[in-house]
């Protein structure tokens, strides 16, 4: 019988080498320690085969970092992937304690990588500056972002609002809060 001590010995051992772990039921012990991205496959699928070396780059590329990489057969343990919500193959999923998030993405090392960043969150990025704003601006010219300009008055309905949509959106876009005190806005 394989301990939870010999699972954490596993993941650790791959981290160390840069490997996907390859996970079984355990997983559903683990998940909430720590942040994981996990991929859901079935053998005989050709885009699972596909998606195989790119998700082997992304574990390489995901080494030092503290995210653990692994996957999961979800044909071999279905009650695992049906935990994990999952409704076809290859399903990419980021979890770190309550929370978790599916990648919907192109299947691209690069695409991967920026879905595990933004789900690292947090959901709402402060802007400090002005010049902050621009250099946010010119990284993502080529994508849509969202930004709230205002006081960061817990109490306003559309920052709390903005708030919970960030969290729901969070790993497939970007939104972004530009504090100005109340002086400033109504100067504008």
């Amino acid at each position: 019988m394989k301990t939870p001590a010999y699972f954490c010995l596993l993941v650790q051992i791959g981290k160390i080498v840069g490997q996907v772990l390859e996970l079984d039921e355990r997983i559903l012990d683990h998940r909430k320690n720590g942040k994981w991205l996990l991929e859901f496959y079935a053998p005989w699928c050709g885009h699972c085969k596909k998606l195989e070396p790119i998700y082997h780059q992304v574990g390489a590329a995901l080494r030092s970092s503290d995210v653990k990489v692994g996957k999961i057969d979800a044909t071999r343990y279905t009650h695992v992937a049906s935990e994990f919500d999952v409704r076809g193959y290859p399903t990419i999923k980021y979890a770190e304690g309550e929370k978790m998030y599916t990648f919907r993405g192109e299947r691209s090392k690069e695409d991967i990588l920026e879905f595990v960043n933004k789900a690292q969150g947090p959901a709402v990025r402060k802007i400090a500056s002005i010049g902050k704003y621009y250099n946010v601006k010119s990284d993502h010219s080529d994508q849509v972002f969202f930004l709230y300009i205002g006081d960061e008055d817990p109490h306003d309905d559309l920052l709390v609002k903005y708030s919970e949509v960030a969290e729901k959106f969070i790993g497939r876009k970007i939104f972004y809060q530009r504090i100005l005190s109340l002086k400033a806005i109504q100067q504008c």
